[in-house]
């Protein structure tokens, strides 16, 4: 973002990349939102299917009117530990990401 810019409002949808998952789009977890500092965009993702690799499209709309938009890719991965990881943040400019079944949070950079 150019400086002085900050994130207004986002939207998310999730797609396939490779694999099937008829109900990708329900991974998606409530909305995603702008934090407070404006400058990071959250989405909590919930499931998946283990092999399956989904993008995350974001957009964000700055308070200069820019809409910004990123594609993350996200491989699941079967869960090593007895119960699924529901809160862990992370942080990340898109490209690819590998996360355990179970619930994982996107903190995204603008």
């Amino acid at each position: 973002m150019a400086s002085g810019e900050s994130a207004l409002t986002c939207a998310s949808s999730m797609g396939i990349y490779t694999g099937a998952d008829p109900d990708a789009i329900n991974m998606l977890y409530g909305d995603c939102y702008v934090q407070p500092n404006a400058s990071d965009v959250v989405q909590d993702i919930l499931g998946g299917i283990p092999g399956v690799i989904y993008i995350l499209y974001l957009s964000v709309r700055t308070t200069l009117n820019n809409v910004l938009v990123q594609e993350i890719k996200i491989a699941i991965q079967p869960s090593i530990v007895p119960e699924a990881v529901y809160s862990k943040r992370v942080v990340t400019q898109g490209g690819f990401r590998s996360v355990v079944e179970g619930g994982d949070r996107l903190v995204v950079g603008v």
